[in-house]
């Protein structure tokens, strides 16, 4: 645990310099220095050692691309190519180490172009201490890669280069294919302007349609869908808290009643922001179906995702300063703690305790 903690909390210090003027380039050296550790880890998180073993195993087939096609090898054809197209350039930690560069790539640059500088440190604090992202990452390869491609092509969404996009997307799905979903998500680039009240009655309606219709879903999931992408992902479940409605599940709907204020106030003139907000929100419309199948709340992430800049747009609509800062203290209080909490979480414990490195590798 200490020392990606201790890592992210420098690359946290070093965005906050940059952000005031103290630092140059601050957030670069931080984000280098935890790639780095993203890309030099081994046996840290709960599927490392499955990837690892899956590699092994792919390694020792000859390669026969039909086959692949097939899916005889591995259900996820996509993975299994990038598992062959690295074997001769040093591997599965090779692999590693390149999908972390990209990944982190995406994000550093998402948020530097995305978010007003003064807010970086609130994006990097929620990238590398909302435990969903940068730390379950170290595990979910394929969906994390995933998650930072749907991220990485907003620019190309936003220009209405939807083919190109759906593209992608649909390539993804061969990694992952929960990914599917997202193909729609290539045309929001042609939504017209979002008013703010109308979306609000359009979500909160949906919202509380899925909230107090748990019977009808759980049925339309036991007849229609089927979750194989997920089912390495039941074990990342903590059936204890899950459906509390405690204080900390309150404070965590904060961004979510921000959101519908942001919309509400409906003072935002760039569509840009709106749809990046709007999109950040479809995590909350997700929270109903995991109830009664846990592991579909993964598909929340692709969503999440984007507080990387919905956070600070949102917040940044309080005209209260005081109030403005209350509320990003608390929600950040809460982040904190589910994060110290996710090292002591017996779902994790074990696989986060004690960072390794590949040169320990004989």
């Amino acid at each position: 645990m200490g020392i990606v903690a201790i890592c992210s909390l420098i690359c946290l210090l070093l965005t906050y310099m940059e952000s005031k003027g103290a630092s140059k380039n601050g957030m670069l050296y931080g984000f280098l220095l935890v790639t780095l550790l993203g890309c030099i880890h081994f046996n840290y998180g709960n599927d490392y050692v499955s990837y690892y073993h899956l590699y092994n195993q792919i390694e020792t087939i000859s390669f026969d691309f039909k086959s692949i096609m097939n899916g005889d090898v591995y259900r996820e054809r996509g993975w299994v190519l990038l598992c062959y197209a690295f074997k001769p350039f040093g591997g599965f930690f090779t692999l590693v180490a390149v999908l972390n560069v990209i990944q982190n790539y995406i994000i550093y640059n998402f948020i530097r172009k995305e978010v007003k500088k003064d807010w970086w440190p609130l994006s990097v604090f929620f990238y590398l201490f909302h435990s969903s992202y940068y730390l379950l990452n170290f595990s979910m390869m394929k969906q994390g890669f995933v998650i930072c491609i749907f991220l990485g092509l907003w620019p190309l969404i936003r220009q209405k280069k939807w083919l190109i996009s759906a593209g992608i997307l649909f390539l993804c799905s061969f990694i992952h294919g929960s990914s599917l979903i997202l193909i729609p998500f290539a045309f929001v680039g042609f939504l017209s302007n979002i008013n703010g009240k109308y979306y609000v009655y359009f979500f909160v309606g949906i919202i509380l349609f899925l909230w107090s219709s748990i019977s009808f879903i759980e049925d339309a999931f036991n007849s229609i869908f089927l979750f194989k992408e997920f089912d390495e992902y039941t074990r990342y479940q903590d059936d204890s808290s899950s459906n509390a409605f405690g204080l900390g599940f309150l404070i965590q709907l904060l961004p979510l009643l921000i959101s519908i204020y942001y919309f509400w106030s409906n003072i935002e003139s760039d569509k840009s922001n709106k749809v990046m907000v709007a999109i950040a929100t479809l995590t909350f419309i997700v929270t109903p179906f995991t109830t009664v199948v846990p592991a579909v709340g993964r598909i929340g992430l692709y969503f999440g995702i984007y507080n990387l800049a919905a956070w600070p747009i949102t917040y940044s609509s309080i005209n209260n300063k005081g109030l403005r800062i209350f509320f990003i203290s608390l929600y950040v209080t809460i982040i904190s703690y589910d994060y110290l909490i996710f090292f002591s979480n017996p779902v994790f414990a074990q696989y986060y305790a004690e960072f390794h490195t590949i040169f320990s590798v004989h």
